[in-house]
């Protein structure tokens, strides 16, 4: 077992912490080649699958809302042994499922536990490390976690051949792997946990965190509000990617899984921007460039579909730099947040991922459904979320 100080000197850490929050979107993304191939193995249409996807996102949400408030009483590593099992057993039955029903079932109660190992882990940054390294140490770990979304839709499109459960089969391999190094390798990080728990010091953290106030504006919901906003833009994408690419443009699964490994490369590239415009700016006006652009982005977007001058071409092109500036987005505005945290970090990460990941759900459920084939509601809720998130922006006031 290491210790602290090892564990703080350590970059094993900050790869550990990535594989294991990386559990969640491989768990997404090594699935989408296998929409086509679950719709028809069940019979049914493949929009009906797209909202297992929708199922995920909520199961995730709701891990993330208990999961890190519940960390900040009864430890991390607690917290995190808990999500990996609920995750094993989700994941063992829905191989076995014989329904789409029982999948949409199984894959909330998997992303249930990915939840809260995902959650636990910008609240150990900001455990381990001071205040001024918490951005960049954050945007480490999310940089070496968008390995997985690089990678899982070509894994998912190798393993498809020998059926969706295989996809599944790999995931339970990975997270008994994460589970086994947890349990004997990592220790817990926070320093000072409640000896009992107590329903009333649960949610009186979230509550701590909602009536947060910086300059007589409620810094932490705004921040919040943002960035469940914002997730909605990447979120639409990712539901309908498969829509988009394998339905709409007749893309191969293997060109399908190039496409998207492009697209989470993208994310990379705008992970490495935030930091090295961080360097020169403060975060808040990082931040602003940054969500301007993505507006700029996504306004554009929807014209060319309007005026029905999109193409495979184009629409790769915007869809790839649009996914750059979330990559920059998500570790600037989650650093910006998390440090004004320390004895409730847990109770912080949970309320911001779990907003993201539930209006992340809805609007991109919302964006399946209005579809119905076609890409202009998609990128027509892409462009609004643009729109409100910049409006909340331009509320929150430099320090």
């Amino acid at each position: 077992m290491l210790t602290r100080t090892e564990l703080i000197d350590s970059r094993f850490f900050m790869v550990f912490l990535a594989v294991m929050v990386a559990l969640g979107p491989m768990s997404v993304d090594a699935y989408l080649p296998a929409m086509a191939n679950i719709a028809d193995y069940f019979n049914t249409d493949i929009t009906v699958v797209n909202l297992t996807m929708s199922s995920f996102l909520i199961g995730n949400g709701i891990g993330q809302f208990f999961g890190g408030a519940l960390s900040d009483q009864m430890g991390r590593k607690t917290i995190g042994l808990i999500g990996l099992i609920i995750f094993l057993i989700s994941t063992l039955f829905i191989i076995q499922a014989d329904s789409v029903a029982a999948i949409q079932v199984f894959r909330l109660t998997q992303a249930l536990g990915s939840g809260f190992t995902s959650v636990i882990c910008l609240a150990q940054v900001r455990d381990l490390y001071p205040k001024e390294e918490v951005m960049r140490r954050y945007a480490n770990v999310m940089l070496i976690m968008l390995v997985a979304p690089l990678l899982a839709p070509m894994i998912g499109a190798v393993l498809v051949q020998y059926g969706w459960q295989s996809i599944f089969a790999f995931l339970g391999f990975w997270g008994l792997a994460v589970l086994i190094v947890y349990l004997f390798l990592i220790p817990e990080t926070i320093q000072e946990k409640a000896t009992t728990f107590s329903v009333k010091e649960l949610f009186s953290g979230y509550l701590h965190v909602i009536k947060y106030q910086s300059n007589g504006r409620y810094l932490a919901s705004q921040f919040i509000l943002f960035g469940g906003v914002s997730s909605g833009i990447f979120m639409s994408f990712l539901t309908n990617s498969a829509l988009i690419y394998m339905e709409y443009f007749s893309v191969s699964e293997f060109q399908f899984a190039l496409i998207f490994g492009a697209h989470a490369l993208m994310l990379m590239v705008g992970n490495r921007l935030a930091v090295k415009l961080a360097d020169y700016f403060p975060g808040l006006k990082v931040l602003r460039m940054i969500n301007l652009l993505q507006l700029s982005l996504t306004t554009l977007l929807l014209l060319l579909t309007v005026l029905n001058l999109h193409t495979l071409w184009s629409v790769l092109l915007f869809t790839l730099l649009i996914m750059s500036v979330n990559g920059a987005i998500n570790p600037t505005s989650s650093g910006l947040f998390i440090v004004h945290f320390d004895k409730n970090a847990g109770a912080a990460s949970s309320l911001k991922t779990t907003f993201i990941f539930v209006v992340g759900a809805i609007v991109g459920g919302l964006s399946a459904v209005l579809s119905d084939g076609e890409l202009l509601p998609i990128f027509a809720i892409m462009m609004i979320c643009s729109m409100i998130a910049r409006a909340i922006l331009l509320g929150i006031k430099p320090e």
